[in-house]
């Protein structure tokens, strides 16, 4: 029986699903308890126990946290996760600012962080990355507190999140995806919110605001790429218009590559932003998932405060 996919009901001992061998170094992977996840755990346990390392996962579920702290004291080095960016952010929050190593085995959906990093999609060379890579430090950035590793907003995106959530149930993932990015851009909210970045204070209606973990650059496709996640600062793109046609267009324009900083958003770099509202609470992505925050939002960036294992020719 392959030991490391005995997922009994008693998950206190966290040796329960390791993939045994005595004479090998033992490595800790937390990992994401989706369908698509779990049938890549033979395929992770296998390209580990190649390298001569024993792979320990752990699912994430709300008792990790505990689990981590205890393997912190005990003294491990690396704690890999094995998912898609809501996996990494989750393990990442647990070990930033310590020495703990991050090992990125990313087998999510869209993987992000880990294309932003260099780390191999395929599982078998993102292993090695993580085995025979080398540490880098890099910067994390919060909301009230709450780590992200890409990009955190208000708004528009939220509200496609929770549609989306909602109905994957019964459509399906890329379904309701589309169902919700419909819905979304016709039925977004719009804030009213007083911004305060690095001091300099505007008040602004949007129907979104972006703040990423360093610098997106709106002439790369998707808004999903950057170059670096040193530069100890946070990015901010501000929505500038809150009329339908001309977000949809600017969403377009900036998911073919085409977007233009000056015109389409009110972009800014900084190193704090403070988002104030009427709204007690607001609702806030952070890396895909939703959390509903007290404002002010309060983001900062944190540089070099997470050590991560990238491959060893990325500089």
């Amino acid at each position: 029986m392959d030991t490391w996919r005995t997922y009994g009901a008693d998950y206190r001992d966290i040796f329960a699903t390791t993939y045994m061998t005595k004479k090998r170094s033992r490595i800790y992977v937390v990992h994401s308890p989706s369908q698509g996840v779990l049938d890549s755990l033979d395929q992770i346990g296998a390209a580990f126990s190649e390298l001569n390392f024993e792979a320990a996962f752990l699912p994430l579920d709300d008792s990790t946290t505990k689990r981590v702290q205890k393997l912190i004291r005990a003294g491990i080095k690396i704690l890999c996760a094995a998912g898609g960016d809501g996996t990494q952010n989750a393990v990442a929050g647990m070990i930033s600012g310590t020495s703990i190593r991050l090992g990125v085995i990313p087998v999510g959906t869209l993987n992000h962080f880990a294309k932003d990093i260099g780390t191999p999609i395929d599982i078998a060379e993102s292993v090695k990355a993580i085995v025979r890579g080398r540490v880098q430090p890099l910067d994390v950035a919060e909301v009230n507190g709450k780590v992200f590793l890409n990009n955190s907003s208000i708004g528009l995106y939220p509200t496609i999140v929770t549609f989306r959530e909602r109905h994957e149930g019964s459509l399906g993932k890329w379904p309701a995806a589309v169902w919700a990015s419909l819905r979304g851009l016709t039925h977004w909210p719009t804030y009213r919110i007083r911004i305060e970045i690095d001091g300099q204070i505007q008040h602004q209606r949007t129907p979104m605001v972006i703040v990423g973990n360093n610098s997106y650059g709106v002439d790369q496709p998707g808004l999903t790429n950057r170059t670096r996640l040193t530069d100890g600062r946070l990015s901010v793109y501000l929505f500038k218009t809150t009329s339908r046609v001309k977000v949809m267009q600017i969403i377009l324009k900036t998911l073919v590559g085409r977007g233009d900083e000056e015109r389409d958003f009110g972009q800014h770099l900084a190193r704090e932003v403070i988002i104030s509202s009427r709204h007690r609470r607001l609702k806030v992505s952070r890396d895909g998932e939703v959390d509903h925050l007290r404002s002010p939002l309060k983001y900062i960036i944190r540089p070099s405060h997470l050590l991560v294992m990238v491959p060893s020719d990325k500089a």
